[in-house]
């Protein structure tokens, strides 16, 4: 049985646990006050997948009001994270959390919805292509460390 739900603050540990697989680069602190300030905001929202009792993953959408490349539209949906546990990958949940984080974005009066990947997660892009997205630019950040 697989069903598709929104956390809730209730969830912030299972959300925290989620996050902290999909980017383990960030710290574990930052990402729990991460978790605990979207789902306490309006202008985030939180899709996990349940499949038989088993959290197979989540999508993170969020509403924004800053320019997205390739948009023409405010605010614009804009997926934050998705994020699949390898034993439930190729089913199909991804593109399901997907379309829910599509109607969310829709109901908050969004008529465009874009992403962004890293440079070389070319699984990320495939599923990307594949959902109808189009690429709108190739960018490249710099620092420079001031001493």
């Amino acid at each position: 049985m697989e069903s598709n739900v929104q956390a809730t603050s209730d969830d912030v540990a299972l959300v925290h646990r989620l996050f902290c697989e999909l980017w383990p680069n960030f710290g574990n602190d930052e990402l729990l006050v991460v978790a605990e300030d979207i789902l306490a905001s309006e202008d985030f929202a939180v899709f996990l997948c349940y499949i038989d009792g088993d959290c197979a993953g989540f999508i993170y959408m969020s509403l924004r009001t800053d320019y997205v490349q390739g948009c023409s539209t405010s605010p614009t949906g804009y997926i934050e994270g998705i994020y699949i546990r390898e034993s439930f990958r190729r089913h199909g949940i991804a593109g399901k959390l997907l379309r829910v984080g599509e109607e969310w974005v829709r109901s908050k009066g969004c008529t465009e919805v874009g992403s962004d990947v890293d440079h070389d997660n070319y699984i990320s892009q495939s599923f990307h292509t594949r959902s109808g997205f189009r690429q709108t630019g190739h960018l490249i950040t710099f620092l420079k460390r001031l001493e």
